[in-house]
């Protein structure tokens, strides 16, 4: 599995992107990573989350999954995001390289 993580917006409009390549992990992170893209239900989102009404200063996200022989891209409202999505993307943001 990879994973791909883009953000921009934010206060400072600073654009940041990470990848990490699951084979270079330990079992117990995998372990980590796929129960909060289950709980999130990451293949099953769509392709765009946005808020009814944007917030300035907000971060934006781009996450890609790749996975076995499927691969998932949602772009994210930092604001919209469900309690389970903002906890993978927080762990994503702790373990990711830049």
């Amino acid at each position: 599995m990879r994973i791909t993580l883009k953000r921009s917006g934010g206060f400072g409009g600073i654009r940041t992107t990470a990848s990490l390549d699951f084979s270079n992990l330990p079992k117990t992170k995998v372990a980590e990573a796929q129960g909060l893209i289950d709980a999130a239900k990451f293949f099953d989102l769509p392709a765009s989350i946005r808020p009814e009404r944007p917030q300035p200063d907000r971060f934006q996200f781009d996450l890609t999954i790749e996975a076995d022989d499927r691969a998932h891209t949602v772009s994210i409202a930092e604001e919209a995001a469900s309690k389970e999505l903002r906890a993978l993307l927080a762990w994503l943001q702790k373990n990711l390289k830049t």
